[in-house]
């Protein structure tokens, strides 16, 4: 009886609560909707850019859980495996940084060993960075599913999973190529070495890996390590220019969308200029979120890339007896112009398709002229958007230009201050072995 009655009553009140047509009423339920779309909708940007996260967690970068189909799933935890493994693969790559400085402390400043040191250093402090990235994820996935919540209503480009996909496998074929031609030109010197019929091995070591076993005793296990720790920081180097390549996409595709709506508007009301101005306001704020975030990693990229650039540069004039070393030289030199190229170019694109929509506001007729169309221009005008790392710049296509003259400026200053020294010497291993190279 009490139940039946419970549930007459509640029925009741049901009934009244569909009367009742307040604006408070009306904004509770609107902001409920609102956090359910937030989290059940599907996260464009994620799926996009799954595949990658997926292939980051084998090496070690941005330790992350549940990269399900699900981006509500998608958490960080100090407590886990992934972070340890993460934190573990940060000490190696640091700790051969260290060795690095050491060993060139040792035997005297040379200018083309220094790209040793850089890349190990530039790609701990990579490291540190996708893991810092790693705890804010959920929020730039917030941010984004925001947007895509605004902008449900525009047409979307269902090949950007596909072009990630394909890029991602596109590095790092390369970068796997080109860690092969690694092994098979130390192989290469490791053949000319006295002893190398005796310790084959040991002497391999010795050759690819001279600041550690010019330090420290042979091992097998440390052998391992250290092969691995360098496998690890070449995919990291890869990952990095293939991060900010699938951010500026992800970014520019935003953009296009509104350009495309502008573009198929035939005569619209004055409050499709006001929708516009806003969404636009909307990715240009998750534009400014986005690098705030990812500015440390831009400027590693583009510093260890120009700097291992000009010391390829530097190594350019030197003679080689081996046809896998001219092979390695050339297509190492090769992928890094390719590289800084890729990255200046798919940022420069987010830029350029942030003021695509001026083409389209600057021929509009005088009668469809309004305020919110005024506003718009003067924001896309006066508040450039784009990959800035950090403010020092902002990447466009005159960007790429001026960072070819600073690479060749310190390409003079090299070669100016710096000797040219086409012999190497012995190099003594820890256990006495003398390798001639």
């Amino acid at each position: 009886m009490v139940k039946s009655v419970f549930y007459n009553f509640s029925r009741t009140k049901m009934r009244v609560l569909r009367k009742i047509n307040s604006d408070t009423t009306l904004t509770i339920e609107e902001n409920n909707v609102n956090n359910i779309q937030m989290y059940n909708r599907p996260h464009i940007f994620y799926e996009n850019i799954r595949f990658a996260l997926i292939l980051s967690q084998c090496f070690g970068i941005m330790p992350l859980h549940n990269i399900s189909k699900n981006a509500q799933e998608v958490k960080f935890s100090f407590m886990s495996f992934r972070f340890l493994y993460a934190l573990a693969h940060f000490g190696c790559v640091f700790a051969t940084g260290i060795a690095s400085i050491v060993k060139l402390a040792l035997n005297g400043f040379m200018i083309d060993e220094t790209s040793i040191v850089s890349f190990y250093i530039f790609n701990s402090f990579a490291s540190i960075h996708f893991m810092y990235l790693a705890t804010r994820w959920q929020n730039i996935l917030k941010e984004y599913s925001y947007v895509e919540r605004a902008m449900k209503n525009y047409a979307s480009n269902r090949n950007v999973k596909r072009i990630n996909i394909c890029t991602a496998t596109f590095f790092m074929f390369f970068g796997l190529t080109e860690h092969i031609l690694f092994i098979l030109t130390n192989l290469n010197h490791s053949f000319h070495c006295e002893h190398y019929n005796k310790y084959p091995v040991e002497i391999y070591f010795g050759c690819a890996f001279p600041q550690w076993f010019t330090l420290i005793t042979y091992s097998h296990w440390a052998g391992a390590l250290v092969e691995l720790t360098n496998f690890i920081s070449t995919f990291t180097w890869n990952f990095t220019d293939l991060f900010i390549i699938m951010i500026s996409i992800s970014l520019r595709e935003k953009f296009n969308q509104i350009s495309n709506r502008i573009k198929q508007s035939k005569n619209p009301p004055h409050k499709f200029w006001k929708e516009i101005r806003e969404d636009y306001y909307r990715v240009s704020n998750l534009t400014k979120v986005v690098d705030i975030q990812i500015a440390g990693l831009v400027l590693i990229s583009f510093l260890n890339n120009i700097f291992f650039l000009c010391i390829q540069l530097y190594n350019s004039i030197k003679e080689r007896e081996a046809v896998i070393d001219s092979i390695y030289f050339f297509y190492s030199f090769g992928y890094i112009v390719f590289r800084v190229v890729a990255v200046s170019l798919y940022s420069a694109t987010l830029n350029e398709a942030a003021r695509k929509p001026l083409k389209y506001l600057y021929s509009l007729p005088t009668e469809n002229y309004t305020i919110d169309v005024s506003r718009l221009i003067t924001q896309i005008n006066y508040l450039p958007n784009g990959i800035t790392g950090h403010g020092f710049f902002l990447i466009t296509k005159n960007f790429l230009l001026q960072a070819a003259a600073t690479v060749v400026t310190f390409e003079l200053m090299i070669f100016q201050f710096s000797p040219v020294k086409t012999t190497s010497n012995q190099t003594s291993l820890s256990s006495g072995i003398i390798c001639i190279k």
